[in-house]
């Protein structure tokens, strides 16, 4: 009973001697060879950054990052975070806001004296609204528009179609209830058929050409109110960029810095103990 148990205590202990030897040896390969380790570190540090500067960088609005200076003016990470400064003082003007879109961050805005007449740009109407909308042709522009004219012709082939034959339906009714009225005098009920047939092709006739005007005038004035509209939309942007400038100062931009890559974990040793077990301990 007691010799079974003496060999597989000593075979138990061969085994633990065999693994600390192993251990003892890798250890000692480490040690004599840190230079190769080291060096493996370095070039993956050196070939991670290579990597992140050659990523291309543009500006998320007008998409080119060849002119001026890219900014980092708000929280966003990465090439989404990256403006103009010209083209972010742009977008905020046209926008009315004054935070990112994305992450919501407010930029740090800095009033600007506002715009003189000389200062703006030569394009730009010097005159009131009022001016402006009266030297506008907007019956010349709408007639010019290809679906004005398409309904126009339309309306005038039907006009030319039904003219000839409501006037043909109204003559011929009234001719006809005349010679019946002479000959059987005005209690004749085809004399009274006639005349309401004639009057009700001329009430369609006129309420059909009535129906067309209005359309046109109503589709006219639709388009003239458009027109205002824009016109004074413009100048009230125009008035508005004069008096609401602003300088947007970014923060510091720099690109992303590498995150220094950690030491290669050291192996964990292992101990016997007095009751024959291993224990590891990590460095």
């Amino acid at each position: 009973m007691i010799s079974p148990q003496i060999s597989n205590s000593m075979d138990r202990s061969e085994k633990l001697n065999n693994l600390l030897h192993h251990e003892i040896s890798v250890l000692s390969s480490e040690v004599k060879h840190p230079s190769s380790s080291a060096s493996e570190i370095s070039a993956n540090t050196s070939f991670h950054s290579s990597g992140k500067s050659e990523i291309p960088s543009n500006c998320r609005i007008c998409y080119d990052g060849t002119t001026n200076t890219l900014i980092s003016p708000c929280r966003c990470k990465g090439t989404v975070g990256l403006l103009h400064k010209s083209c972010l003082e742009r977008w905020l003007q046209v926008s009315q806001t004054i935070s990112c879109e994305i992450c919501g961050y407010k930029y740090k805005l800095r009033q600007k004296s506002p715009l003189t007449i000389d200062e703006e740009d030569e394009n730009s109407p010097k005159h009131s609204v009022n001016v402006e909308i009266n030297q506008r042709n907007f019956l010349k522009e709408w007639l010019h528009s290809r679906l004005t004219k398409r309904r126009i012709l339309t309306d005038c082939i039907f006009l030319a179609l039904l003219t000839p034959v409501t006037s043909f339906g109204v003559y011929f009714c009234i001719s006809t209830s005349l010679q019946f009225f002479k000959a059987e005098g005005s209690g004749s009920w085809q004399y009274v058929v006639l005349l309401a047939i004639s009057a009700f092709l001329l009430l369609v006739f006129l309420l059909w050409v009535g129906l067309a005007i209005r359309y046109h005038i109503r589709a006219y004035l639709a388009f003239r109110r458009r027109v205002e509209d824009s016109i004074r939309e413009a100048f009230y942007r125009q008035a508005l960029e004069r008096s609401w400038r602003f300088s947007v100062h970014p923060s510091s931009f720099s690109l992303p810095k590498m995150s220094t890559p950690p030491f290669a974990p050291k192996p964990p040793l292992c101990i016997l103990n007095e009751e024959s077990e291993i224990s590891v301990i990590s460095q």
